[in-house]
């Protein structure tokens, strides 16, 4: 298998040239294809200094098979902390461009305009949680081992298109790094059943609001070492889950009440019954107007 290497400053920049030519496929003919001649060139390329961390060419279904695998090459290497050194990223990226840019019907690749998705600080920095390989890696990393599986919300989606639930959150630096924020996201915005997240909407109690609701906290407040009790009990109400359990004993209740009403006999059963028909009731209303009505009305308006 082939080992991983890191692109050299030269190398990354004949890589953002090829992803500009790619990004404009009509003004070349044939169309760009990506420049794997990069990835072992020793004019562009230099070996992975933290030792010889072994790939292949694989499909991923989503963000999180990708995190495991590229950690579990840097564990079998004997890499056991973090991975993020210069380069190292540009040129796995280019290894695996074919799983982070798709190809069109006519051979050409969607190549997004922002490059930060493909080269580590293209953007000066502000958005390196933009990288497609990057970010997932380091996003499981940090919540790897744990029981509560936090990193499930934003771990599930497409590894070539993250989507709004990943900016979203993983944009926020104190949202992110927050055990009990990633938690309580997960619980209220991730299906487990099908490992989808839930959609951005414009509701008031949807994802958005909640990232700008936890970002805005103050500062007093030490999110990561806030607990998920603390935080829900923060949580204005449109964001507070419901009780699944309660909610069905409510509809059993509501079930049984029904039973019980559909077996009463017609005439005991109530107005206020939701099975009872309000013509059998009419026996119960008054045939004839009080003596005193009737007798105003026959001495007409007073003059």
């Amino acid at each position: 298998m082939p080992i991983v290497r890191c692109l050299n400053e030269s190398g990354i920049r004949e890589f953002a040239a090829n992803l500009q030519a790619m990004r404009n496929p009509a003004l070349l003919t044939p169309y760009p294809e990506p420049r794997t001649d990069l990835l072992h060139d020793p004019r562009h390329s230099q070996p992975f200094p933290l030792g010889d961390a072994e790939v292949a060419q694989r499909r991923f279904a989503n963000r999180r098979q990708f995190a495991q695998y590229i950690d579990s090459r840097f564990q079998a290497a004997g890499i056991s902390h973090d991975v993020d050194i210069p380069g190292v990223w540009e040129w796995l990226t280019l290894f695996y461009f074919n799983e982070v840019c798709m190809a069109r019907p006519d051979s050409s690749y969607d190549v997004k305009n922002d490059f930060g998705r493909y080269i580590v600080r293209a953007n000066g920095g502000v958005r390196n949680h933009r990288h497609l390989l990057r970010d997932p890696y380091l996003v499981f990393r940090a919540y790897r081992g744990s029981p509560h599986s936090e990193s499930d919300v934003v771990l599930n989606q497409p590894l070539h298109e993250p989507g709004d639930v990943v900016e979203s959150i993983c944009a926020r630096e104190r949202l992110r790094t927050s055990p009990a924020a990633m938690r309580v996201a997960r619980m209220l915005f991730y299906d487990a059943s099908n490992d989808q997240s839930n959609p951005i909407t414009r509701s008031e109690g949807g994802l958005r609001h909640y990232c700008k609701f936890v970002q805005n906290l103050p500062t007093e407040f030490n999110l990561t070492e806030l607990s998920e009790q603390t935080l829900l009990a923060m949580l204005p109400d449109q964001f507070r889950p419901s009780d699944p359990s309660r909610r069905c004993n409510r509809r059993h209740h509501r079930h049984s009440r029904r039973v019980r009403q559909s077996h009463r006999p017609a005439q005991s059963r109530r107005p206020g019954d939701h099975h009872a028909r309000p013509n059998q009731y009419r026996q119960h209303a008054p045939t004839r107007q009080p003596a005193q009505l009737r007798s105003a009305q026959s001495r007409g308006p007073k003059r």
